[in-house]
C-alpha cells in the first residue's frame, strides 16, 4: 500500500513539472511571436497573448503553476539579450500580474462558461487591473535601465497595459471556451465554418494589409457583418478564433505601415488599432453571451412548458380563453380531451354550457353571469359534465380569471378546468368509510351502554341487600362478613364502571375534581383491594413511598385510583411468579409512580397497540375472565385529563414497568381521618336523616326497588313504591314525600326524568330527588350536566343516595 502511495506522489509530481514545462514553453513561443510585431520598443507589442494564456492556465490548473509564467518571462527576455536582473523584474511583474488577475475573478465569482453576460464585464474588468501590475512593473524597469525616457514613459506604459489586456481579451474567451460541446458545434457545420474562416482572413488581408488610401479608414468595417454573423451562427468559441484572426491582421498590418490605420501616425495608428480590436472583440463576444443568455432563457421556458405539460397531464388540468364578446373559447388539447371535444368541435359559450350537466346547468349558468361577470369575481366552481364524445358523466373543478377593458367592461375570461373525477370518488369512499366506523363506534357504545344497563339492575340489588343487612343488628362477626361482601361489591362495582368511564371518555363530560390527597391513602386503597388477589396467585405485593416526608398532589382521587388499579391489576394478571411493586417517589416537584412486574413482558410491536381500546395480546378467544382489555385505554385517557402521560418499558419474558408523573403539591395538608368516626357514629347520622321521612321510590326492577325498600323501612323511613310513572302520579297524596327516589328508565311511557318535571309543575316547588340510571350511552351521559336533579349511575349504595338528598337540589 505504501509502494502504491509513493507511485502516485512520483506520478502527480512528473505530471505538475510537464504541466510546468508545457507552460514555460507555450508561453516562450507566444512571446517571441508578438514582439514580432513591435509597437513602441523590441518589449512592447501590440498584443501580448502569453498574459491571457497565463491567466487561463492559473485559473483552470490553479496558480502553483506560477512558476511556468516566471520562467517562460524570463527566457523570453533573456533572449532579447538583456541582463539577467532586468529580465527577472519584467519576469516579475508578468507573473504577478496573471495572478493579480485570478485572485479578482474568484472573488467576483466568475463562472468560467461565460454563461451569463456579466462575467465577460468581469474579465474584462478583472484583466483591466492586474494588467497594471505589469505595465507599471515593465515600463518602471525600462526606465530605470535607461532604455526610455522620462517624456516617452507614459506611452509606453499605456501601450504595455493596452497590450497585455487585449491579449487576456484575445486569449482567455477561446481558451476558456474550448469544450467538447463547443468543438461538437463547429464540427456540426465545417463548411460554415471554413466560409467564415475564408472570408474574415480575407477581410483582414484587405482592409489591413493593402494599399487602401483612396478608401481610407471606412474599410475597417468591412469585416464588422463577418463578426456578428460568426457570433450569432458559430457561437463563443468561434467568434473568440475569429477576433484573434481578424487581430493578426490587424496587427500585422498596422505594424507594417499597410492598409486603413497604416498610414496614420505611429502612436494614433497602434492606439486605433488597439481600439478596433477591443470594439471588434467586445461587439463579438457581447453578442454570442447575449445569443447564450436568450437561448439559456428559451431552454429553461421549453423545460418549464414541458414540465407544466406533464403535470397538467397528470393532473388532467386544461386551459382555456372564454372571449366574451365572440363567446367563442380556445382550449388545449387536454381541456378539449376531458370534454371529449376535438380540434374541429363547435368551441361556443353554448356548446360549453350543452356539456354541463342537465342538474347542474342552470346554476352554473347563473353564476357565469350574475357572480363573475356581473359581480366581478374570479370563477371558482365544482360541476358535472356530460362529455361529448362517450356520453360518460364526470366531474370537473373550473378556475377563472375576468379581463376587462380599459372601460371597465368584461372582455375575457382565462382559467383553467380540472377533471376531479377520481377524486370526488375518493371523497365519497372516505365519507362512507368514515360514516361505517361512526356507526360501528355508535354500535359498540350502544352495546356497552346496555350490557352495563343489565349488568347493573342486579348489582344494584345486591348492593342495597347488603345495605339493609348493616340494620338489622348482625353480630360482630356477621359485620365482618358484610364488610367483606362490601368489599367485593366495591371492585365489582369498580370493573363495571370501566364501561361507563369509557362512555363518559367518549362523551367528554368527565370532570376533574381535584383535592389534596396524600400518596398513602391511594396505597392503602390498592392494598386493601389486592392483597389477597396477589396472595392467591403465590405473588408478592410491594408497596414503596417515602416515610420521613408526606408525599402530596392534588389531583382526582377518584381518576388516580381508576388508573394504579387498572396498572396493578393488569400487573398481577400477567404475572405467574415473582412480585409486583407499586412505587411513589420524588422527582424534583413532580411524583413519579410505576408498577413494576415480573410477568411475560410486551414485545416491542404490541407497545403501541395495548392503548386500543379491548385490546389483548394473549386473549385472542376474547376470554372475558381475563377482562375486557379497557384498563390501559381508560388509564391513559384518565391521565391525559390529570395532565399526565403514560409510558411503558418492556422486556420479553423478564416483565415491564408502567410510570407517570404528577406535579408535587408544597401546600400544607392536614389530615382529617375519616376513620376517627366510627361505623355506628356514621349510621347513626344516617337514620336520623332518615328516620320518620316519607320516600317515594320508583324503579322498574322489581328486585333493585324491593331492596332499596327495605333498607329505608329498616332505617325507620315510610316508603311508598312504583313500578311506573304514570301509577305514580295518579296518586293524590304523590307530592307530600319529602324525597324521591327515581329510575331513569320506567316501565310506561314516561322516564324518571319527565315524572319529576312533570310533579315539580304540578307542586311549583323544589323536589328533593335523586335519579339513578344504568344507562351509560354517550348520549345520555351528555345531558347530565343539565339535569335538575342529581344522578346516580348504578350500582348505588343506600348510603349514596342519602348523601345526595341531603344535598338541596339547584
Amino acid at each position: 500500500m505504501d509502494k502504491s502511495i509513493s507511485n502516485s506522489t512520483h506520478l502527480k509530481s512528473w505530471k505538475f513539472a510537464g504541466q510546468l514545462l508545457l507552460l514555460t514553453a507555450i508561453y516562450f513561443v507566444c512571446g517571441r511571436l508578438g514582439l514580432s510585431i513591435p509597437s513602441q520598443d523590441t518589449h512592447i507589442t501590440l498584443f501580448w497573448l502569453p498574459s491571457g494564456i497565463a491567466v487561463v492556465a492559473m485559473l483552470v490548473y490553479g496558480v502553483r503553476l506560477w512558476p511556468g509564467v516566471t520562467l517562460g518571462a524570463l527566457f523570453i527576455v533573456l533572449s532579447l539579450g538583456n541582463a539577467f536582473t532586468f529580465a527577472a523584474a519584467i519576469a516579475a511583474g508578468n507573473t504577478m500580474a496573471p495572478l493579480a488577475t485570478v485572485w479578482i475573478l474568484k472573488k467576483w465569482c466568475f463562472d468560467k462558461n461565460f454563461s451569463r453576460q456579466i462575467d465577460l464585464f468581469i474579465f474584462i474588468a478583472a484583466a483591466s487591473i492586474g494588467m497594471l501590475v505589469s505595465s507599471l512593473c515593465g515600463t518602471v524597469t525600462l526606465y530605470l535601465s535607461g532604455i526610455l525616457t522620462t517624456d516617452a514613459m507614459f506611452m509606453a506604459w499605456l501601450f504595455w497595459w493596452m497590450g497585455d489586456l487585449l491579449g487576456v481579451i484575445l486569449a482567455g474567451p477561446i481558451l476558456l471556451s474550448l469544450t467538447h460541446q463547443s468543438r461538437r458545434v463547429l464540427f456540426q457545420k465545417p463548411l460554415e465554418t471554413l466560409l467564415c474562416v475564408f472570408l474574415l482572413g480575407a477581410a483582414g488581408w484587405l482592409v489591413f494589409c493593402t494599399d487602401s488610401s483612396d478608401y481610407s479608414i471606412a474599410l475597417a468595417f468591412l469585416p464588422l457583418p463577418l463578426v456578428l454573423w460568426v457570433a450569432m451562427r458559430l457561437g463563443f468559441s468561434a467568434i473568440a478564433f475569429a477576433t484573434i484572426e481578424l487581430s493578426l491582421f490587424a496587427a500585422i498590418g498596422t505594424g507594417m505601415g499597410e492598409g486603413a490605420l497604416g498610414r496614420l501616425p505611429v502612436e494614433t495608428s497602434f492606439v486605433t488599432a488597439w481600439l478596433y480590436i477591443v470594439c471588434i472583440v467586445l461587439t463579438g463576444l457581447m453578442t454570442t453571451t447575449m445569443l447564450g443568455e436568450r437561448m439559456a432563457v428559451e431552454e429553461k421556458l421549453r423545460k418549464s412548458e414541458a414540465s407544466l405539460r406533464s403535470s397538467n397531464i397528470i393532473a388532467n388540468l386544461g386551459s382555456f380563453e372564454l372571449d366574451l364578446t365572440t363567446e367563442q373559447w380556445q382550449a388545449t388539447s387536454l381541456l378539449e380531451s376531458i370534454f371529449g371535444l376535438d380540434r374541429f368541435s363547435d368551441h361556443s359559450l353554448a356548446q360549453w354550457a350543452a356539456l354541463i350537466h342537465p342538474e347542474d346547468r342552470q346554476a352554473i349558468i347563473d353564476y357565469l353571469y350574475h357572480e363573475v361577470i356581473g359581480g366581478r369575481t374570479p370563477f371558482d366552481r365544482e360541476y358535472r359534465i356530460i362529455r361529448y364524445n362517450d356520453q360518460v358523466e364526470r366531474w370537473v373543478h373550473g378556475l377563472g380569471m375576468l379581463e376587462c377593458n380599459a372601460q371597465g367592461k368584461p372582455v375575457k375570461i382565462h382559467g383553467t378546468i380540472q377533471d376531479i373525477t377520481e377524486r370526488k370518488k375518493a371523497d365519497q369512499l372516505l365519507t362512507d368509510t368514515i360514516a361505517q366506523l361512526g356507526e360501528k363506534e355508535l354500535a359498540k357504545t350502544r352495546f356497552l351502554a346496555a350490557a352495563g344497563h343489565d349488568l347493573r339492575q342486579p348489582l344494584a340489588a345486591a348492593g342495597l341487600f347488603i345495605d339493609t343487612l348493616k340494620f338489622t343488628q348482625p353480630s360482630a362477626d356477621q359485620m365482618k362478613v358484610i364488610k367483606n361482601l362490601d368489599q367485593v361489591m366495591l371492585t365489582f362495582h369498580e370493573q363495571l364502571d370501566a364501561l361507563l368511564n369509557i362512555s363518559k371518555l367518549d362523551a367528554g363530560t368527565v370532570r376533574v375534581e381535584n383535592a389534596l390527597i396524600d400518596v398513602v391513602d391511594i396505597f392503602k386503597r390498592i392494598e386493601h383491594s389486592f392483597t389477597s388477589v396477589a396472595l392467591k396467585k403465590s405473588l408478592g405485593l410491594k408497596l414503596y413511598f417515602p416515610m420521613q416526608h408526606a408525599l402530596i398532589i392534588h389531583t382526582d382521587m377518584s381518576l388516580i385510583c381508576s388508573v394504579l388499579m387498572n396498572l396493578v391489576s393488569n400487573a398481577i394478571k400477567y404475572t405467574a411468579q415473582g412480585s409486583v411493586l407499586l412505587s411513589a417517589r420524588r422527582r424534583g416537584d413532580q411524583i413519579l409512580f410505576q408498577v413494576w412486574d415480573t410477568g411475560i413482558g410486551i414485545r416491542p410491536d404490541h407497545l403501541e397497540k395495548i392503548y386500543t381500546e379491548f385490546y389483548q395480546i394473549d386473549n385472542p378467544q376474547r376470554d372475558r375472565s381475563r377482562g375486557l382489555g379497557l384498563g390501559l385505554p381508560i388509564a391513559k385517557r384518565a391521565l391525559e385529563l390529570l395532565g399526565g402521560k403514560l409510558e411503558c418499558r418492556s422486556r420479553l419474558g423478564h416483565g415491564s414497568v408502567f410510570g407517570f408523573c404528577l406535579p408535587l403539591n408544597h401546600i400544607q395538608y392536614t389530615l382529617t381521618k375519616q376513620s376517627a368516626l366510627d361505623d355506628t357514629g356514621a349510621h347513626i347520622n344516617q337514620l336520623e336523616f332518615v328516620r320518620g321521612k316519607r320516600f317515594v321510590v320508583l324503579e322498574d326492577d322489581v328486585m333493585v326497588m324491593k331492596a332499596i325498600c327495605g333498607a329505608l323501612e329498616a332505617m325507620g323511613a315510610e316508603v311508598a313504591c312504583y313500578l311506573q310513572a304514570e301509577h305514580a302520579l295518579c296518586e293524590a297524596q304523590i307530592g307530600q314525600a319529602d324525597y324521591y327516589i327515581v329510575d331513569y328508565m320506567l316501565g310506561g311511557e314516561l322516564n324518571g326524568i319527565e315524572f319529576l318535571d312533570q310533579l315539580y309543575q304540578r307542586l311549583a316547588r323544589p323536589v328533593q330527588a335523586v335519579i339513578t340510571t344504568g344507562n351509560t350511552s354517550p348520549e345520555f351521559v351528555r345531558s347530565i350536566p343539565s339535569c335538575r336533579w342529581s344522578v346516580l349511575h348504578k350500582p348505588v349504595s343506600i348510603s349514596g343516595l342519602i348523601a345526595r338528598l341531603a344535598v338541596p337540589n339547584q
